[in-house]
């Protein structure tokens, strides 16, 4: 039987995790996944009550540190989010934000290097990376040099297919697909607006891109590439029908992020945690703060190998518009020993 892929276990790397809040310091939260996961990237939103902002916290900035999506605002620095990074999991603080007591929460969580940072040196600006090659995944930061148009090495040894990234300073987000939509189109996590042409970021090849900040503050990056079996950037062509476009993965999703290249199009976010069963309709939108929106018709269900659109609606499958997404697994389609995964 052929082999779809070389990780049998996505939850070594990345795990979606569902958790209710108590208000009180030092709450652990546990992952639920079949293999323990010390978080490197994590980004927390609250589902349901008062608005929250996301919150991006990482092992390279440290636990005070976080940025949010739905805002363009420097790097904020605050203790009372996060304790500390677990071997499974991770401890809350008292903030309101991640630990309002009885209120939902979805945290997202990928491995990285465990905190421990390289030096990379392939651009002609250096970079500080923690990367995960087994997995295709790239926590970095750079300073600029105070010009435009100096290359920074990512590490990946690929063309990123999804990139994102920010000033630490009050500079705007950049969300890229280098390779489906463009080495130069992006449009802000925190924006509604259509993919267009940047000077920011371009250029990517397997192993650096160029930057066109023009300034000299730090700037962190998120890069993945594609990797079979465990995540999946591409774009599909949306119809506005219920019966929507099926896209194909090779998995079983656990999280996936669409955003339409139109204007007034939200970034959605999707995952297998907060239903835990098809219709997988409740969403949150990653350029507000809004709470959890949960469609009256189904909007999205995943299959043991990708998911599928299936209902006519404005952001994710609206007229006849190309819509990029970003896709990592629960489970694949087929382990490397041949044992397939059961559908929702």
């Amino acid at each position: 039987m052929a082999v779809f892929t070389t990780i049998n276990d996505p939850s070594v790397h990345f795990q979606a995790t569902a958790y209710t809040g108590n208000g009180n310091n030092n709450k652990q939260i546990v992952h639920y996944g079949n293999s323990n996961l010390q978080p490197d990237f994590l980004w927390i939103k609250q589902r349901t009550g008062s608005t929250r902002d996301h919150i991006l916290l990482d092992s390279t900035s440290g636990v005070t540190k976080n940025f949010r999506t739905n805002t363009s605002d420097a790097q904020y620095t605050n203790s009372n989010y996060l304790n500390s990074f677990d071997s499974d999991g991770f401890t809350l603080n008292t903030s309101n934000r991640v630990n309002d007591a009885d209120d939902p929460y979805t945290a997202w969580a990928w491995k990285a290097n465990g905190g421990t940072t390289v030096t990379n040196n392939d651009g002609s600006t250096a970079s500080t990376l923690q990367v995960n090659s087994t997995a295709g995944f790239t926590l970095g930061y750079y300073t600029a040099p105070g010009s435009n148009g100096t290359t920074v090495g990512h590490g990946l040894g690929a063309k990123p297919d999804f990139f994102f990234a920010k000033d630490f300073g009050s500079g705007g987000w950049y969300g890229m697909f280098p390779t489906s939509f463009g080495s130069n189109q992006s449009t802000g996590l925190n924006s509604t607006n259509g993919f267009g042409t940047v000077s920011g970021y371009s250029n990517f090849t397997t192993t650096t891109f160029t930057q066109g900040q023009g300034d000299s503050d730090n700037h962190m990056f998120w890069a993945w590439k594609n990797t079979p079996g465990y995540f999946y950037a591409n774009y599909y062509k949306s119809n506005n029908n219920a019966d929507g476009p099926f896209q194909y993965c090779g998995f079983k999703p656990a999280l996936v992020i669409t955003k339409g290249d139109g204007g007034g199009v939200n970034w959605r976010i999707y995952d297998s945690q907060r239903n835990g069963y098809n219709p997988s309709n409740a969403f949150v939108s990653c350029n507000t703060d809004a709470v959890e929106t949960n469609a009256s018709n189904s909007e999205m269900e995943f299959y043991s190998n990708g998911f599928k659109l299936t209902a006519a609606e404005g952001d994710a499958n609206y007229n006849d518009m190309d819509v990029a997404f970003a896709a990592w697994a629960e489970h694949p389609f087929m382990s490397s020993t041949g044992v397939p995964t059961t559908a929702r």
